[in-house]
């Protein structure tokens, strides 16, 4: 590797890692874990409807 690839191989890394400092400390951005979020996570809400709607079919006895 030549130096001008060095300091783009550099760059490339500081910015990643900016950007993974950035999403830990403003908790923006979703992490796969909805228990993370505080029940402020969409797919929270989504699941939450399914479940229901599947219970209220269970009662009826559709399922």
């Amino acid at each position: 590797m030549n130096l001008p690839s060095v300091v783009v191989a550099l760059i490339l890394a500081v910015i990643v890692i900016a950007d993974i400092r950035y999403l830990r400390r403003s908790g923006k951005g979703c992490s796969g874990s909805c228990s993370s979020c505080g029940g402020a996570c969409k797919w929270t809400e989504d699941v939450r409807k399914a479940k229901k709607a599947i219970k209220n079919e269970k009662k009826l006895g559709n399922i």
